[in-house]
């Protein structure tokens, strides 16, 4: 019984740790992508003042 419980914690334990890991590597990947996202932005929009100055 103790044996069982202390498998169980065990599991339970790692997909825990699994989970915050997954987590922060998901909001870090967010984080990325929403610069690249604002870099991409940026550019187009001096893209267009360019062609509308010219």
């Amino acid at each position: 019984m103790l044996s069982t419980l202390i498998v169980v914690g065990f599991v339970f334990g790692l997909a825990w740790a699994q989970q915050i890991f997954l987590n922060r590597i998901i909001a870090s990947d967010l984080d990325y992508l929403k610069k690249i996202a604002a870099q991409q932005h940026e550019e187009r929009v001096k893209a267009l003042l360019n062609r509308s100055i010219s």
